[in-house]
């Protein structure tokens, strides 16, 4: 019988492989902008993502602490600073190193971390937005899953004050 912590690493290794066959098959423009699917697709998400932010009271964004799980090249984060953001107040975390790299040179003024977000290595209640676009897609373990999900809760604040939401 397996341990707990060798099917944890069996999982991050199954995770990390796909990856790294999916770099290998994935044509080179697929995610430029200049790909005119993945611009509509881009366009697409930042809408939808302001429209949550100012449906719950996230607007100004300028005094707001936020995460990104799966964070990539760190995108999405620079996005934020398009909305207000303060590149200081911005934190990734990816599972793939290289993709840390990058985002580190492109972006040195945002806290990229590379790890597994099973363990998040943040204090409790520290963010006030936590995200993720697509890591539940990518895992196939449930425990993993659910593990994550309870790391995102503990590290995000527990009220939202302008909307009156409370997390329990």
């Amino acid at each position: 019988m397996r341990e707990q912590g060798e099917i944890k690493g069996l999982e991050t290794d199954r995770i990390k492989e796909a990856y790294d066959r999916r770099k290998k098959v994935v044509p080179k423009g697929l995610y430029s902008y200049f790909n005119k699917g993945n611009l509509f697709i881009a366009q697409g998400r930042e809408k939808a993502i302001l429209n949550l932010l100012d449906k719950y009271g996230m607007n100004p964004l300028d005094d707001k602490v936020i995460l990104d799980l799966g964070c990539g090249e760190g995108q999405i984060l620079r996005d934020f600073i398009k909305y207000g953001a303060r590149p200081e107040s911005l934190y990734g975390i990816d599972l793939l190193p290289d993709r840390i790299e990058s985002a580190k040179k492109i972006s040195p003024n945002i806290d990229f971390r590379c790890g597994n977000a099973e363990e998040l290595a943040y204090e409790d209640e520290f963010f006030d937005i936590v995200m993720q676009s697509t890591v539940f897609t990518s895992i196939l373990d449930m425990n993993m899953k659910k593990k994550i999900a309870g790391e995102m809760l503990r590290v995000l604040k527990p009220s939202c004050l302008s909307c009156g939401t409370t997390i329990t």
